[in-house]
């Protein structure tokens, strides 16, 4: 693709024409953006001439669009268009290696009506699926419908700045691509670009397509976390990365695009000493150590129980404010707090636990009891759940009781949560939960689960959200401390036995489905009375086929071993050593639960204990919160078991040292690694 002044073809594309032996031109527009000449030009080259044009932008677009083939030879019908605004060039730049890629054709409209000339070509050539790009606000409802009228389906990808437009467009780019030989080859490649100046990439635009390589924008000359994260990834996986960018280096500098790091995000409540007790304000770390203070004279206390969004650079936690407390949300990006309860009523969270998003990144759903002085009697506390973006508060029960928040299903639509009479301790410290309820956010039904008597000690969704594991214990206060065995079953519209083993169920995430749900992992503790083992087994989705991975080679029950989570691209589970004694993480353990064998031995940082872990999102690194006399961030190369410590002794900032046991939590998404650490001495 060659961009033309009006003063025609500059000698510098002439004679890449020439080198490049071109037989067939197009030109692209009318004789007041390209010159008759230049067609004049390039026809005494040899060179076969077409123009293209209509009598606008919208019909030069539509004209375009029907030689939507690759080898542009003839015109073809193609399923799919892109719709871009006129007044968006960003957005239009940020589609068009997916449409040169698939040969797509690229339409344009007025954001506020759709053009005649587009609507013409959706309908005259069968289009069924409109990609309309551009930023959330840009497209009126009334665009949509007239593409919906000229008979194709709408799917947005929408952004509220050019780079998160971008993104979105990249990510779809990507999962088109995902399957195509030529993507999965040699080092995985970007492209960077000012927001500002989107048309310097442009011209690239048939090479990136062939790269399969899509546009990212830099804002104020940085590239976004999910940017930065995704390079880091790319540079620590076997393929490798490789990044193009179109600007000089006053406008994106080397240092912008050398990425050592990943994004971090690690929060933490902080006391003002002149007010000790009070956690009235909130510290964000980054992974330069840069340290952000926020609701710095806000008027916040009592500040806890963080929890940042699974999808989003979003935190929300507990404090009291103007004389009332609940939940409230930080955007660090802006520093900007609201209150997501209402303003007149005192909640406090119940259940030790913060406030649990559902994994869309779109809800909040918490445990609370209302009482204006935080006195909690032990009974009495109800289930929320609060849409972040439109500020819908829904109260889903009011029992007497006192009603737990366990699960959400992966669609983030259905809540699994329990209901007893007791005071609302950590999951796994109350034998008596013989009531289980299953919560719909959508209508705010909900529907009490048949346990047959049973306490439900803990449950999974599986990854499509069809199905509960639970493990279930009979409710036998006369015995085993009010425990008998463990039965795991696996609940659906038929209730159906899963596997029962005799045994107390261990801790760490004692049941886990793999990523595309063929498989289960149970975590036990086994007992005569006298010896203890630990086993780790697997089994299959249809309860028939029961594997014990503790007794592979290279692995023992006698050990203590915990299992923490499935790898999210391939069925391998993580487990570690942990040696009781010094209270340290002795190893980290892959294992490949199909082969039936042990993959990797990542080498962790010596006698450290390792709290939460979670796999990068390509499952070729393990971050965790490490805490080896100071707490670090740590990653481990799934491949090569090297660890590099990304952030040091986090700690310091505190103001103080401490050993004081902490509550820590830990995740790694598309936005890099975010982490929460509280300490109990704060409360």
């Amino acid at each position: 693709m060659l961009l033309v002044s009006a003063d025609g073809l500059s000698s510098r594309a002439l004679s890449l024409v020439e080198s490049a032996q071109v037989e067939r031109a197009m030109v692209v527009g009318d004789p007041s953006g390209i010159p008759q000449a230049t067609l004049s030009v390039l026809d005494k080259l040899g060179i076969l001439v077409e123009r293209v044009a209509g009598q606008d932008v919208y019909g030069t677009a539509a004209a375009a669009g029907r030689f939507a083939d690759p080898g542009h030879a003839t015109p073809a019908r193609a399923e799919t268009a892109i719709v871009v605004s006129d007044a968006d060039p960003a957005g239009a730049t940020a589609a068009t290696p997916l449409a040169a890629g698939r040969s797509v054709p690229v339409l344009v409209t007025s954001a506020e009506e759709l053009h005649p000339s587009t609507a013409g070509f959706i309908a005259d050539n069968e289009i069924s699926r409109v990609l309309l790009v551009g930023s959330t606000t840009e497209f009126s409802s009334e665009v949509a419908l007239a593409i919906e009228a000229a008979g194709a389906d709408v799917v947005r990808i929408v952004g509220e700045t050019p780079q998160d437009l971008a993104l979105t467009a990249g990510d779809y780019f990507e999962d088109v691509y995902l399957r195509d030989p030529r993507c999965t080859a040699g080092p995985r490649r970007f492209a960077v670009v000012p927001a500002g100046q989107a048309r310097m990439a442009l011209a690239a635009v048939p090479l990136l397509a062939h790269l399969c390589t899509a546009l990212s924008y830099t804002d104020d000359g940085q590239l976004s976390p999910q940017t930065r994260n995704d390079i880091y990834l790319a540079r620590h996986s076997p393929r490798g990365a490789q990044v193009h960018v179109f600007a000089d280096a006053d406008r994106i500098s080397d240092s912008t695009v050398d990425i050592v790091l990943p994004p971090i995000r690690l929060a933490f409540p902080v006391t003002d000493p002149t007010l000790p007790g009070t956690n009235n304000t909130m510290a964000v770390i980054d992974e330069q150590r840069h340290v952000t203070l926020h609701l710095q004279g806000e008027g916040f206390s009592g500040i806890n129980w963080l929890a940042w969004s699974p999808n989003a650079p979003r935190l929300a936690f507990a404090a009291k404010q103007a004389g009332t407390a609940g939940l409230f949300l930080l955007e660090p990006d802006s520093g900007a707090a609201r209150r997501l309860t209402p303003p007149d009523r005192t909640l406090w969270l119940s259940t030790w636990a913060p406030a649990q998003w559902s994994p869309t990144g779109t809800h909040l759903a918490m445990s609370a009891y209302e009482d204006p002085d935080g006195n909690y009697h032990g009974t009495d506390a109800d289930l929320y759940v609060i849409g972040v973006d439109s500020g819908n508060f829904t109260e889903l029960s009011t029992s007497e009781d006192h009603d737990q928040f366990m699960y959400w299903n992966p669609a983030g639509d259905r809540i699994l949560f329990l209901r007893h009479d007791q005071f609302g301790l950590p999951l796994g410290w109350m034998p008596n939960r013989d009531r289980a309820f299953l919560a719909n956010i959508t209508d705010s039904t909900v529907t009490e689960l048949d346990l047959d008597g049973q306490a439900l000690w803990y449950a999974q969704w599986s990854p499509d959200s069809s199905l509960i594991a639970m493990a279930l214990v009979d409710d036998d206060r006369s015995q085993n401390g009010g425990l008998g065995p463990p039965r795991i079953q696996l609940v659906s519209s038929d209730r159906m036995p899963f596997v029962a083993a005799d045994g107390y169920l261990a801790d760490g995430y004692v049941l886990g489905w793999s990523a595309d749900g063929s498989l289960l992992a149970v975590s036990q503790v086994l007992s005569d009375g006298a010896d203890y083992e630990r086993r780790i087994a697997t089994v299959d989705a249809g309860g028939q086929e029961l594997t014990e991975l503790t007794e592979l080679p290279g692995l023992s029950p006698d050990e203590h071993l915990r299992f923490w989570s499935w790898a999210p691209d391939h069925n391998a589970l993580l487990f570690d050593r942990y040696d009781s004694e010094v209270h340290r993480t002795g190893s980290l353990l892959l294992v490949d639960a199909e082969q039936h064998s042990l993959l990797r031995l990542p080498g962790p940082i010596e006698q450290a204990e390792y709290r939460p872990f979670d796999f990068s999102p390509d499952g070729e690194q393990i971050g965790s919160m490490v805490y080896a006399d100071v707490w670090l961030i740590v990653a481990t190369d799934t491949r090569t078991g090297g660890s590099e410590r990304l952030l040091l002794d986090v700690t310091e900032y505190r103001g103080q040292r401490t050993e004081q046991w902490a509550d820590v939590r830990f995740l790694w998404n598309h936005h890099g690694l975010s982490g929460t650490i509280e300490w109990y001495a704060d409360y």
